[in-house]
């Protein structure tokens, strides 16, 4: 229905007294051209969308004007549409041209006669098709002209690499022309991204880059390591790399590493134990940069020694970094160091079929064998996978040793998804030690794990932590039905061990002894923070904690009873806390004696 006068008269003078009416045209067209599509199926199908950037012109008079005088808000060809086309051709001016096709959808509409007529206005060139069109694409523009304002070029190729592989011409658009022409004048770092397809390696599309996607080339396509590094090398102010499924061949190399002393991404994926640790040697990058290695694993690789070493003992590692996270899932690791103060992230990822708990125990040891000892806040996720033995494992219990002496300024311990496999129990026992609470099977002596450092001298695990954050964490009691064990054998054992009395206490009566052992061992918690997901627990249990530490419960816990206020003191003597923390340790101790007798 056509609006009546009076109601355009409004609708005007409202448009005029909002506040958007009030920017100045400068920043509303930055505005506009942020609206404009970066993707393929925006720019050729969703144009006609009443929401399209196109529609800011039909919001008011005022916006039309501001759209019409930016000429980069025009210069995003719609290719499918020849009357508009010739519409955004002329009102983009001078402006660079973005030209982003799929053939595969609209082979009709192809832009190689734009590329042709207006090559020295090309910005940007995004085409995706199978091999045998972006083939004939590229015959096509056999004769056309420089492109010296491009600065974006990406080409995919949606047929498979590995079936025939897809070089693109050498010296496409006149690089080498462009190159030579702009000696000694304005940098125009281009952003090179090919995927399934690649120029010829030494072609000057190699030089001067400011970022280079390198994803999915054929297996024979790949550069050696020598070639890469040199392409590299021509780039000295590459600003990201990112390289899936493309890194070099596995052949020696004893060359020197290459500076990228602009780098501020680095992305590397590929199969195996070797791709990734081997190029990653060869790279020295600024202790800034974000940097992301993913490694995928078969079933039956699990050779991840090398990859942890070079990931962590590298040069450009922030060695002051202030924040570790160790992530074990069911199907693989996440390693993360980050440094607070320059916004640096490294990242490693170990991806495979079955992460077990050996993997677990395997890569933690490496990880804490040379990773440099200085984090403030470690975060550990996903430890309560390690299969939880019946009588308990030294292997694990001498890496929970080892952890403790690595976190020797760990001030922040943040644990995720369920406590460490027997950690508790392990934490436990080496702080009654330290107070001079023992039990006659107690898995510490000089034969099993060393409780004493090189000096001789006793020491708590994680000496510095003050702060303990739980997330997702049970105090339920103990489960005895553990992953891959025989029920039979289970309910014989719990049977057995109710006969016997060995009653295992719950994870908040072990939690309530440590933090006693460790305020009279004068190395206290100050702070338990009880994240989302911690469930299990009750205002008894808070009342115990509050005894020791302060205690922060979030909303998203679940308890019997209300924890958004302090509990009152338990009003008992220290020495009768101090009984009853003997008797947990007491009870947790005759709990794994009584389990070792049985079995």
């Amino acid at each position: 229905m056509e609006e009546l006068p009076p109601q355009t008269a409004t609708l005007k003078r409202h448009n005029s007294q909002a506040l958007v009416a009030l920017l100045p045209p400068e920043l509303l067209a930055d505005i506009f051209c942020r609206c404009v599509p970066t993707s393929i199926r925006d720019v050729q199908v969703n144009f006609k969308q009443p929401n399209s950037w196109l529609a800011i012109t039909r919001v008011s008079s005022h916006w039309r004007d501001v759209a019409l005088s930016t000429p980069e808000f025009w210069s995003t060809l719609v290719l499918c549409q020849p009357d508009l086309m010739a519409d955004m051709l002329f009102r983009s001016c001078s402006a660079p041209l973005v030209l982003r096709a799929d053939l595969t959808i609209d082979p009709e509409h192809s832009p190689e006669p734009i590329i042709l007529e207006h090559c020295s206005r090309l910005g940007t060139l995004h085409i995706e098709a199978r091999r045998p069109e972006l083939v004939t694409f590229m015959a096509n523009l056999e004769h056309a002209d420089a492109a010296p304002y491009l600065q974006c070029l990406n080409f995919v190729n949606t047929d498979d690499p590995t079936v025939e592989t897809l070089w693109l011409p050498r010296n496409l658009l006149k690089r080498d022309q462009t190159l030579q022409d702009r000696q000694g004048g304005t940098w125009l770092g281009v952003h090179l991204r090919l995927f399934g397809c690649a120029f010829p390696w030494n072609s000057q599309w190699y030089r001067d880059l400011a970022h280079l996607h390198l994803d999915n080339v054929g297996s024979f396509q790949r550069p050696t390591m020598e070639i890469l590094l040199g392409m590299l090398a021509a780039s000295p102010r590459l600003q990201t790399l990112a390289m899936s499924y493309s890194l070099p061949v596995p052949l020696t190399y004893n060359g020197s590493p290459v500076v990228l002393s602009h780098l501020t991404s680095l992305l590397l994926v590929d199969f195996g134990s070797w791709a990734c640790p081997n190029l990653l040697r060869f790279l020295v990058v600024p202790s800034s940069a974000a940097v992301f290695i993913t490694c995928l694993l078969g079933s039956g690789s699990r050779d991840c020694h090398n990859i942890i070493w070079t990931f962590c003992d590298h040069a450009s590692l922030p060695h002051r970094c202030d924040t570790l996270r160790i992530e074990h899932g069911a199907m693989g690791l996440r390693l993360e160091y980050s440094d607070s103060s320059i916004s640096s992230l490294w990242r490693l990822s170990i991806e495979t079929n079955d992460w077990t708990s050996i993997d677990i125990l395997a890569t933690t040891e490496d990880i804490i064998t040379v990773a440099p000892p200085f984090v403030r806040m470690v975060h550990l996720d996903g430890f309560n996978r390690i299969a939880p033995p019946f009588i308990p494992g030294l292997r694990t219990f001498r890496l929970y040793s080892r952890l403790g002496e690595w976190m020797q300024f760990v001030h922040t311990l943040h644990i995720y998804g369920g406590f460490p496999t027997n950690w508790l129990e392990f934490m436990l026992t080496q702080a009654m030690l330290l107070v001079g609470v023992t039990h006659h099977g107690s898995w510490f002596s000089p034969t099993d794990i060393q409780f004493r450092d090189t000096d001789g001298v006793l020491r708590h695990s994680c000496p510095l932590m003050r702060r303990l954050c739980l997330h997702g964490v049970g105090f339920e009691l103990r489960n005895f039905r553990y992953p891959g064990e025989k029920s039979k054998r289970m309910e014989f054992l719990e049977s057995d061990l109710a006969s016997a009395g060995a009653r295992q206490p719950s994870d908040a009566s072990l939690l309530s002894a440590l933090m006693w052992a460790r305020k009279e061992g004068g190395s206290p918690l100050w702070t338990l923070e009880l994240g989302e997901g911690c469930d299990g627990f009750g205002t008894p249990d808070i009342s115990w904690w509050n005894t020791f530490v302060d205690v922060s419960v979030e909303m998203g816990c679940k308890s019997d009873g209300p924890a958004s206020t302090k509990p009152a003191s338990l009003g008992m003597s220290w020495d009768t806390v101090k009984e009853i923390a003997v008797d947990v340790f007491a009870a947790m101790a005759e709990h794994i004696f009584a389990t070792k007798t049985i079995l």
